[in-house]
């Protein structure tokens, strides 16, 4: 069975209109959204909004799941809209990664994996999302 994981969409609304947030990975340092592993202790959208503070330092009102993508190594990932009202200037994992506010469109472009693309071609940001 695959291993499964919980990761958060944050999105703000920015200068352009909508944007959301990428961080690199810790290993290749490639572009993603935060994720992480299910938690025993919390609901799976409240482990995603745990891991977009923790690996991108922004928190804010977390939604229902958006949809899910498989990794390339089989993990099934359940991705969480969160409508970012707090981006912290120091967080924990800030010495690890890199974090950057895009547009949708350039987001497809950055991430590599290719679940993750899949899983942003099909998303709409509207003024209502966030």
């Amino acid at each position: 069975m695959a291993d499964k994981k919980v990761a958060a969409l944050p999105v703000r609304t920015g200068r352009r209109g909508n944007e959301i947030l990428l961080v690199t990975s810790r290993q290749k340092g490639k572009w993603i959204i935060p994720r992480g592993k299910r938690s025993k202790r919390l609901p799976d959208r409240d482990a995603a909004a745990r891991e977009a503070l923790q690996e991108g330092g922004v928190e804010g009102n977390i939604g229902p799941r958006l949809g899910r993508y498989f990794t390339k190594r089989g993990a099934c990932i359940d991705v969480y809209l969160l409508s970012v009202h707090v981006q912290r200037r120091q967080w924990e994992e800030q010495a690890d990664r890199e974090r950057r506010w895009c547009s949708l469109r350039h987001a497809r472009e950055l991430v590599c994996d290719q679940g993750l693309k899949e899983l942003l071609e099909g998303v709409e940001l509207k003024a209502s999302t966030v």
